[in-house]
């Protein structure tokens, strides 16, 4: 009999957690679909003045995802206009100028106006040359305009160890910059030539952006940090202002001055809640709950594809 007892209780503990399980999985099916963005945007329908807010965080590597948010708002006949909020410290040259002529693009068919956060440095401000108007707060850390490789050389470390490379290449530059050997003189004049190529072209998008002469232009890169206050003195943003001032300058841009007293409704593109971000936002306790079943015998194993 007491075996009998012991089989029943393991089958509905089992049970238990197998429908545990299966109300987690529903959850964040349900969750994914309805987060709070997807949900922004599906309520907006009945709104008027519509803005839509592309944001552009962290180190950029990639232009793909920017360009899709955008054009997703370009494409939107109720969004009246786009502010491309950022807040990067700059990154790949190439994805920056993509983002900026992606920008471009996007005016031709709506007002975009940029508001920088925190920091728009170097291939964020880059970016932000693209924007019709620029807001900045007084703090935002921008400027940075140049520049810069950075090659880890493990030459002398290679040599202590007795390892080499054998190089077999097709042109003198085809391995410059390379981690296994030493920088020659030839090297590092075909490289700084590379840099101030794309310097170059960096000087004169805000340049021609902007209305400044290069030269102006010129006197402040040399990569320092430029707080928005002393940003908008030179010329390099417009106003001091919030996401939701740059939203109301949209607003006016695509509806015209009686605009000026109505008021901007921002929305933000729809976001799939990943399966970490689910697990973080359910009660603590919830949480360790579903955790302690990763450490039972049962094996659960959940697919995102």
């Amino acid at each position: 009999m007491n075996r009998f007892f012991k089989s029943f209780f393991a089958l509905v503990g089992m049970l238990v957690v197998l429908f545990m399980v299966i109300m987690v999985v529903f959850a964040y099916s349900a969750f994914s679909k309805f987060s709070p963005n997807s949900a922004l945007s599906g309520m907006t329908s009945a709104k008027e003045n519509q803005i839509g807010i592309v944001e552009l965080e962290g180190e950029i590597s990639t232009s793909k995802d920017f360009r899709e948010k955008l054009f997703k708002f370009v494409k939107n006949s109720s969004i009246k206009g786009i502010v491309v909020r950022i807040d990067s410290p700059g990154g790949a040259v190439g994805a920056s100028e993509e983002i900026y002529r992606y920008i471009l693009e996007a005016r031709k068919t709506k007002p975009v106006v940029c508001s920088l956060g925190n920091m728009a440095a170097s291939g964020g401000l880059y970016s932000a040359m693209g924007c019709e108007k620029i807001y900045t707060a007084a703090g935002t850390m921008s400027g940075s305009i140049g520049v810069i490789m950075m090659m880890p050389n493990f030459k002398a470390v290679m040599d202590k160890v007795g390892v080499g490379f054998t190089i077999v290449k097709t042109g003198q530059f085809k391995d410059a910059g390379s981690p296994f050997r030493e920088v020659t003189e030839p090297d590092k004049e075909y490289l700084q030539s590379v840099a101030q190529t794309a310097f170059a072209q960096f000087i004169n998008a805000i340049a021609t952006a902007r209305n400044l002469p290069e030269e102006s232009v010129k006197a402040i890169a040399d990569g320092r940090i430029i707080l928005g206050e002393d940003a908008v003195k030179l010329g390099i943003a417009d106003k001091i202002g919030t996401v939701y001032d740059a939203a109301q300058e949209v607003l006016i841009l695509a509806v015209g001055e009686e605009a000026k007293d109505k008021e901007p409704y921002l929305v933000f593109p729809s976001k799939e809640l990943s399966f970490p971000d689910f697990i973080k936002s359910l009660p603590q306790q919830t949480k360790a709950f579903i955790e302690g079943l990763s450490t039972q015998n049962t094996s659960i194993k959940f697919q995102m594809m």
